[in-house]
């Protein structure tokens, strides 16, 4: 007998719904190597969905849909990470849990537009002005303001669109379709999949999921040259520390951590490894933290901020963490997306000790 289990893509139920950690603990370590295998159907007429993209949200892993809705994925390399199933047409779905030893069930919810009528007076010239400016404001908090994010180039422009209130004091943008980003500078394609997009007097918040698309480089020094690149944008990063914590070897990697009145605290502390995949951060609240670089010199060090908003927070070995558990400032919350890597990045150090990328 088949099993399927309902998972609905609705926006509010985007949202974090499942305890992860209760998930992850119960999760059995022969599990990773299993094949996840679901159906993807239209939550209105029950219908399957062909060619939805299935993929783990920050990977090269993905695949597609047949024409009964069906897909396989293999989740050996990324226990506990997100699947997300997007498609044109209908809203993305965040899969938490889902079973590996037997086939679920994915139900889509169409999306549907319920726009006023306005009447306006079209002046050609000063939209296009107007366009220009978003999309240059856009790009600065979506990809960022550092050398990567200046080698980023978005294919498809046309697909994104912008709302302001009448005071500026709302900037939205929105896509009806995934937005195709090359990154000239870590040697990417990604694709990401925009659930929305929010500036206002608070700051910017944005919200999606994605996968990368790794180039095919013609001559050795072009790989090298972006692989120093992704080395010098991993250095520091979310990903790195949230690894490092996970390793136990934090301050090695040079970080420093404290709680919210200045206490040093322990890699040991903060950790409670579950499995070899899985571990989580037993904090509540700000968790202050500091990077140095370079060991010789104290005095270069950045200071980054990581808020819990539970007792704990779910982390992988690879790096990945749940993302609407948390949030940062400082240093790593300036982090955009043309400084995002893949989860299946290696640094030269690691690669030599590992012969996957």
């Amino acid at each position: 007998m088949v099993f399927f289990l309902h998972v609905c893509s609705a926006p509010i139920q985007n949202s974090m719904r499942f305890v992860l950690i209760i998930f992850i603990a119960c999760l059995s370590a022969g599990s990773y190597g299993q094949i996840i295998r679901g159906k993807v159907i239209d939550n209105n007429s029950e219908q399957a969905v062909n060619a939805a993209n299935v993929y783990f949200s920050g990977t090269f892993k993905g695949t597609q849909t047949d024409s009964l809705g069906i897909f396989e994925l293999d989740g050996s390399l990324h226990p506990g990470h997100t699947i997300v199933v997007s498609v044109l047409g209908y809203y993305s779905a965040n899969v938490w849990e889902y079973p590996t030893d037997e086939h679920f069930q994915v139900k889509l919810e169409p999306k549907t537009y319920s726009i006023e009528e306005i009447h306006v007076v079209y002046d050609r010239s000063k939209a296009l002005r107007n366009r220009k400016r978003n999309m240059r404001y856009f790009e600065k908090e979506f990809l960022g303001n550092d050398y990567n994010a200046r080698k980023c180039k978005i294919l498809n422009p046309e697909v994104i669109e912008f709302y302001t209130d009448q005071n500026d004091s709302v900037f939205e943008v929105y896509a009806n379709k995934p937005i195709v980003i090359h990154n000239a500078a870590l040697g990417y394609t990604l694709v990401y999949h925009l659930d929305s997009f929010a500036k206002t007097d608070w700051g910017v918040h944005y919200q999606g999921s994605h996968y990368f698309i790794a180039d095919v480089f013609k001559q050795k020094r072009q790989d090298k040259r972006a692989q120093k690149r992704r080395e010098k944008a991993f250095k520091g990063s979310r990903m790195h520390f949230v690894r490092a914590l996970y390793a136990g070897n934090a301050s090695e990697e040079g970080f420093l951590m404290c709680d919210s009145t200045g206490r040093a605290l322990e890699n040991d502390s903060l950790i409670e490894v579950i499995d070899d995949h899985v571990a989580v951060i037993k904090h509540r609240g700000a968790l202050e933290y500091y990077y140095y670089p370079d060991k010789g010199n104290l005095m270069t060090f950045s200071a980054s901020y990581l808020y819990i908003k539970h007792d704990s927070l779910l982390i992988s070995k690879e790096g990945f963490f749940d993302p609407l558990s948390n949030y940062w400032s400082g240093r790593t919350g300036k982090e955009r997306v043309g400084r995002m890597l893949p989860y299946e990045y290696r640094t030269s150090e690691q690669l030599s000790v590992n012969s996957y990328q």
